[in-house]
């Protein structure tokens, strides 16, 4: 996680470095430790509640992996993608196997 806000950081200074100033960063660093503190005050107590916000965050990093971090078109193998695709698959099944 620290890689991927260090990642969006460069991201964000690249395409808003006219307005991604210390100020920005300062509030989106407060931002982030006010919901940290939100968490332990005021824990949600419904499932519903924390698998909604669940989704939006992993959606939220998905999109923001799927822009910056992913290799461009060029760049990507879809040889290496189906390896990998086929290894965490394997890997989700033998976690599964194992838990039950």
């Amino acid at each position: 996680m620290g890689l991927h806000f260090v990642l969006t950081d460069r991201g964000l200074v690249r395409y808003h470095g006219d307005r991604f100033g210390l100020r920005t960063r300062l509030l989106l660093a407060a931002a982030l430790l006010l919901g940290w503190l939100l968490a332990l005050v005021a824990a949600p107590t419904s499932t519903l509640v924390v698998s909604l916000l669940t989704a939006f965050l992993g959606g939220s990093i998905l999109l923001n992996v799927f822009k910056e971090e992913l290799p461009s078109a060029r760049r990507s193998s879809l040889a290496w993608f189906t390896v990998g695709l086929v290894l965490y698959g394997v890997l989700l099944a033998v976690i599964t196997a194992v838990g039950e």
